[in-house]
């Protein structure tokens, strides 16, 4: 199912101008078009009514909308062209590019707040229940991602080695236990965090975060 984007950041306008029709049209998007989720467009022509604006794409992008509103759904990566016609005669052709979902930012969560890896004190790192995204790095597009699996490595100060698989987000009980018991100068590895995006078949690697205990 496609999920509707939510533009929280500053929307570039595209515009250009053509002889023949004397007129003005502005695209509203970031010329990218993001596979697995619906991506808005905003097509305005002055002097041509919106309701007469066709719209249409290659590259196996949809178009779907009417009146100037329109939503690209793209399914596969490469460029495609956007094609902008008034009674069936091309007024302009936008190129964008259509792309897979970025790789989410993983964090440790601990309630209200969040780390990245490196120093971390040994209280929030034993107060820590689970991995999360960090929504104030891409809000529009982190919110999409949802993490499926990472690998948990606890490396003591005298080099004691426990391993620990976890499902989902959410640490299981053997790691929150295990947790409890470190001491400064211990390490906690979270490797092969595996996520998965909007128009993902299957999971990937988002990333691993390492910290030091002190």
């Amino acid at each position: 199912m496609y999920k509707k984007l939510v533009f929280s950041i500053l929307i570039l306008f595209f515009t250009i101008k053509t002889q023949a029709q004397n007129s003005t049209i502005s695209i509203a998007n970031l010329q990218i078009l993001y596979i697995g989720v619906d991506n808005p467009l905003k097509v305005i022509a002055e002097g041509i009514p919106s309701k007469e604006l066709e719209i249409s794409a290659d590259n196996g992008v949809s178009i779907l909308g009417e009146k100037g509103s329109y939503i690209a759904r793209a399914t596969k990566t490469g460029k495609t062209s956007i094609l902008v016609l008034h009674r069936g005669k091309i007024i302009e052709k936008h190129d964008f590019y259509c792309r897979r979902i970025p790789n989410a930012i993983v964090i440790l969560a601990v309630e209200d707040r969040y780390a990245k890896g490196g120093d971390i004190p040994i209280g929030i790192m034993k107060a820590a229940s689970k991995l999360g995204i960090d929504y104030d790095y891409n809000l529009y597009i982190n919110n999409m991602c949802s993490i499926q699996s990472f690998a948990v490595d606890i490396v003591s100060k005298n080099r004691d080695y426990q391993s620990f698989m976890n499902y989902g987000e959410n640490f299981n009980p053997q790691i929150i236990n295990a947790l409890q018991k470190i001491k400064a100068g211990d390490q906690v590895h979270f490797d092969e965090i595996k996520g998965k995006c909007p128009g993902d078949e299957v999971g990937r690697i988002i990333g691993s975060l390492w910290f030091s205990i002190y």
